[in-house]
Order: structure tokens, then sequence, then C-alpha cells
């Protein structure tokens, strides 16, 4: 198990981390010879790991970047949720180009710094108004429809891949190489202060 970060990949990682929503678990900057995707593994609240995946999207479908990138929800063996972003179309690919994944993941930085510079500026009008942290004003009228479950928007874009759908989906996620940057074993402790407004 190497306990470097690989040189490619770590401003993504460095950019996830600074952002105090998400903590990065694993990475790989991939490896051609092999066949194995670029990829980040980190913790984060379904919330910012739903925000971050609505601007994933956006970039996928206006062409933003080179490779198809996806946002997977999935388990550790103690039942914790964790997200992979990882780089979908290069998997099994044993040749591309670095210089398209280092805009790729210049791109990626962006987006993470966009993702929390988002949730500010959403916040800024209720803090004025006095309406966070359970003071929310009752407004009958401005009552939003929820989806079934908090982690449905999450849960929805992992499964809706161009390559094979859920199917691909399972076995991209058990594809991981887990030789690379791995942190300590995940404690029920840190999964109930990640976890915070999941329940």
């Amino acid at each position: 198990m190497k306990t470097e970060i690989e040189p490619l990949i770590r401003p993504l990682v460095d950019a996830l981390n600074a952002t105090g929503r998400f903590r990065t678990v694993a990475s790989c900057q991939g490896h051609r010879v092999v066949g194995h995707a670029p990829y980040v593994m980190f913790e984060a609240s379904v919330e910012h790991a739903s925000r971050f995946a609505r601007l994933l999207w956006e970039g996928v479908a206006d062409d933003s970047l080179n490779y198809y990138w996806a946002l997977h929800g999935i388990f550790d063996n103690e039942g914790c949720l964790r997200f992979a972003l990882r780089a979908d179309s290069l998997e099994n690919r044993y040749w591309w180009q670095r210089s398209k994944l280092r805009r790729d993941i210049d791109y990626l930085c962006r987006l993470t710094q966009n993702c929390c510079a988002e949730r500010r500026r959403k916040l800024a009008p209720e803090i004025r108004q006095g309406t966070t942290n359970g003071n929310r004003r009752h407004d009958p009228s401005d009552q939003k429809i929820n989806p079934p479950s908090a982690s449905h928007g999450v849960f929805s874009i992992a499964t809706r891949t161009p390559f094979g759908g859920a199917a691909h989906t399972i076995s991209a996620l058990a594809a991981f190489d887990h030789r690379h940057v791995v942190s300590p074993p995940f404690s029920s402790a840190r999964a109930s202060s990640i976890s915070g407004g999941m329940s």
C-alpha cells in the first residue's frame, strides 16, 4: 500500500480536502499500462456530494471534460457511505493523453471550488434574513416537494452511465485498485460525524 499521493491526481486531492466539506481517503492517478482509471475516493455528506454530482453532470453535458467522469456512492466494509469520483471512460483503456487528463483535473479542481462557493452564495440570503439553523420562518407557499430520500440524487446519478447502466456501476466500483493511498480503517465515530444531517 502506497502512502504518497501520486502527482497527477494530487491537485484534485488537495482541492477536495481544502474545502473542509470533503475528506479524501484513497486516490490513483490512473495507470495506462494496466488499464486502471484515475479516481479519488472521499467522505462527505450526501448533500455536498449531491451538489458536486449536479455540477459534474453539467460539465459532462456541456463537453467541458475530455473524458467521462462519474460520481459513485459506495459502502465500505462497515456499511458507511463513501463517494468515488472516477474517470469511467478510461477503465481498461491502455492509452490516453496525459495533457487531456491534466485539463480534466484542473476543471474538477475549479468545480470543487465552485461547489463550495455556490453553497455559500445560497446561504448568504438566509443568514441575512435569520432563517438558518432552525430559525426558518414558516411560509406555506415556500414549501418544496422533496425527493423520496435524501440520497436519491446521488444514487440515480451513480446508475445513469452510458457504459452499461447499473451493472457497469457495480462492476466499476468493485474494480478500484486499493493498493494506492488508503486511509486508516473507517471508524463508526467518524461515520456519525460525517453523516451529521443524513438521518
